[in-house]
C-alpha cells in the first residue's frame, strides 16, 4: 500500500463527498477512486459500501481510519524533520510565459537563492 492510496481513503472518509476529496488532493474522481480500489484490492476487503447515494465506510473501513490518520501524521512528521535538518534542494522547474520570464521571475530567483 502506498501513502497515495492511504491519503485518498483518508480524505474520501472525511469529506463529504469523494469528489470533494479528489478536489482536496489536485486529482480526477476516477484517479481517486481507483486508488482506494487498489487499496481495497491489496486488503482484500472493501473500505466503502458504494451501494446508495453516498459511499458509507464498511466495519473494516471504521478500522482503518484511525490508523491511516496516524501514517498520515508520521508521514508528515518525517518531512517536517527533513526539511528542518537539510533544507530545501533539488530542482525546480517552471513553465511560464515570456513576459514573467522577463519581469518577476528574475527577483523571485533571486530571492530564493538567497533564503
Amino acid at each position: 500500500m502506498t501513502l497515495k492510496q492511504l491519503e485518498a481513503f483518508y480524505w474520501a472518509a472525511a469529506s463529504a463527498t469523494f469528489l470533494v476529496a479528489a478536489d482536496r488532493l489536485h486529482v480526477s474522481q476516477s484517479s481517486l477512486s481507483k486508488r482506494i480500489a487498489q487499496l481495497e484490492g491489496q486488503l482484500r476487503r472493501p473500505l466503502f459500501d458504494r451501494s446508495g447515494h453516498r459511499a458509507v465506510l464498511t466495519e473494516a473501513g471504521q478500522q482503518l481510519l484511525p490508523l491511516a490518520r496516524r501514517m498520515l501524521g508520521l508521514a508528515d512528521e518525517m518531512r517536517t524533520l527533513v526539511a528542518e535538518a537539510g533544507g530545501l534542494q533539488g530542482h525546480c522547474c517552471f513553465g511560464i510565459g515570456e513576459l514573467a520570464a522577463l519581469t518577476w521571475l528574475p527577483d523571485l530567483v533571486a530571492h530564493l537563492r538567497a533564503e
